[in-house]
């Protein structure tokens, strides 16, 4: 299978994979047979997958591609935020709903 890099942790040698099925994101942890901490946010790779219980792994990660698609989780944002943009608020009775993408802002 093929996937983006989300999200990766070089010190914990691990990462977050959007799969080229669309289905959930798969969950990678590197070893070091397998080039540990070798893929990173933006990289193109391919992989293979398995799936116990609820969580997808991917093992095996191969690079495609370095860095050649690190804007995708900047343009999931944009949508998000434009998604947000089109909802009508909601009163929950003086309860301060806190967003998603509030949420992301608040990291940042």
């Amino acid at each position: 299978m093929y996937g983006i890099v989300l999200w990766s942790d070089r010190s914990e040698r691990q990462a977050v994979i959007w799969c080229e099925d669309q289905g959930d994101l798969a969950y990678c942890r590197q070893t070091a047979e397998h080039g540990a901490g070798s893929i990173h946010a933006g990289d193109w790779v391919q992989f293979d997958i398995t799936q116990n219980a609820q969580q997808r792994y991917a093992h095996n990660p191969r690079l495609v591609v370095e860095g050649g698609v690190n804007p995708l989780a900047d343009c999931l944002a944009r949508a998000l935020n434009r998604a947000n943009a089109d909802k009508v608020p909601v009163d929950h009775g003086g309860a301060k709903i806190i967003e998603f993408a509030e949420m992301a802002d608040l990291k940042a």
